[in-house]
C-alpha cells in the first residue's frame, strides 16, 4: 500500500514539475513575443516620424540646395550682410513653405536668423543648446539627420505590452523625443522656455540630444560610447550608484537636485543629469562631485567654472 501511494505521489510530482516547466516556457515565449511586438511597434513609429520629417523637410532641402545663390550664401555666412539677408532670405523663404531659417558659419555659430512675417532677427534655441554641447572635436551627432519641431507640446501614441500577448495604446503628451533611426522631435515652446531659463535644470534640447549621444552605439541604456575601456569602469560605478541613490530618494518622496524623472531608467537618468550638469553645474558639483567629474570628462567642459547654477 505504501509503495502504491509513493508511486502515485511521485507521479503527481512529475506531472506538477512538467506542468510548471511548460507554464514557465510558455510565459518566456509570451514575454519574448511581446518584446518583439514592442520593438516592431517602436520601429514602425520611428519610421513614421522619419517619413513626416522627410516630407516636411523636402522644401527646406530645396532651399539649402539652391545653387543659384550658393556663392553668395557662402560669402554671407563668412561676413553677414543684413540687407542681403532680408532680400534673399526673409523675402524668399516663403516660397519654400518655411516659417523661419537660420544661417551658421563653419564653426556652427549662428550668424543670421529671420522671420519673414516680422523681419526680426531670431536666435535659434536648438543651436545654442545642442550644437555647442560638446567642448571637443567630434562627430557625435552624425546620427542626427533631421530635427522635427512642433509649435507646442504634442500628443503621441505609446504602445505598452500587457498580459496575454496584448499591446495597448495610450496617449502621451510630450515636449520632445529621440529615435535611433529617426529625427529628434522638439516642442518649440518648450525649447524656448528651456533656453530662457538656463538655471532651472530643465532643457528639452539638452535632454533629447543627450539621448542621441546615448544611441550612438545602437542601444539606449544611459551609457554612450566612451573614449577608453577604463572610462567604462568609472562611468558604470558612478552612474549606477547615483542612479540607485536617486531611485531610493525618489521612492521616499525626498526633494532632489536631479529631477526624479531620471529615476525612470538609466537612459532617462543620463539625459536628466546632462540637463543638470549644464544648467545647475555648481550645485551638482557640490552635491554630487563624482557624478559631476565623469560628466565633465565626457563632455570636455567645466560649466561650474563658468559660474553656471
Amino acid at each position: 500500500m505504501t509503495s502504491v501511494r509513493f508511486r502515485i505521489l511521485l507521479l503527481l510530482t512529475v506531472f506538477s514539475l512538467a506542468f510548471i516547466a511548460g507554464l514557465t516556457c510558455w510565459q518566456m515565449l509570451e514575454h519574448r513575443h511581446l518584446e518583439q511586438l514592442s520593438r516592431q511597434s517602436a520601429k514602425e513609429q520611428g519610421d513614421y516620424v522619419t517619413r513626416i520629417a522627410d516630407l516636411k523637410s523636402a522644401t527646406l532641402t530645396a532651399l539649402a540646395e539652391d545653387y543659384t545663390i550658393w556663392d553668395d550664401m557662402c560669402a554671407f555666412a563668412q561676413k553677414p550682410n543684413r540687407t542681403w539677408g532680408v532680400v534673399n532670405l526673409d523675402e524668399g523663404i516663403g516660397t519654400f513653405d518655411t516659417d523661419s531659417c537660420w544661417v551658421f558659419d563653419t564653426r556652427m555659430r549662428q550668424v543670421y536668423g529671420c522671420d519673414p512675417t516680422s523681419h526680426k532677427l531670431l536666435k535659434c534655441p536648438v543651436s545654442a543648446d545642442a550644437l555647442l554641447l560638446l567642448g571637443i572635436e567630434h562627430d557625435y551627432y552624425a546620427n542626427v539627420e533631421s530635427i522635427l519641431v512642433y509649435p507646442n507640446d504634442y500628443v503621441a501614441v505609446e504602445h505598452i505590452a500587457g498580459p496575454g500577448m496584448t499591446v495597448s495604446e495610450v496617449l502621451s503628451q510630450r515636449a520632445g523625443e529621440s529615435w535611433s533611426r529617426g529625427p529628434i522631435v522638439l516642442s518649440w515652446s518648450s525649447a524656448l522656455a528651456g533656453g530662457r531659463n538656463a538655471l532651472d535644470g530643465r532643457n528639452v534640447v539638452l535632454h533629447e540630444f543627450a539621448h542621441k549621444l546615448d544611441l550612438r552605439d545602437g542601444s539606449v541604456d544611459g551609457t554612450p560610447p566612451l573614449r577608453t575601456t577604463n572610462d567604462y569602469t568609472e562611468w558604470s560605478a558612478v552612474m549606477n550608484a547615483e542612479f540607485m541613490r536617486l531611485r531610493a530618494e525618489s521612492a521616499h518622496g525626498r526633494t532632489t537636485l536631479v529631477d526624479d524623472y531620471g529615476a525612470t531608467n538609466t537612459a532617462e537618468f543620463f539625459a536628466v543629469v546632462t540637463e543638470c550638469f549644464f544648467e545647475q553645474s555648481r550645485e551638482l558639483k557640490r552635491q554630487h562631485p563624482s557624478l559631476y567629474a565623469v560628466l565633465q570628462e565626457y563632455y570636455g567642459q567645466d560649466p561650474a567654472a563658468r559660474g553656471k547654477g
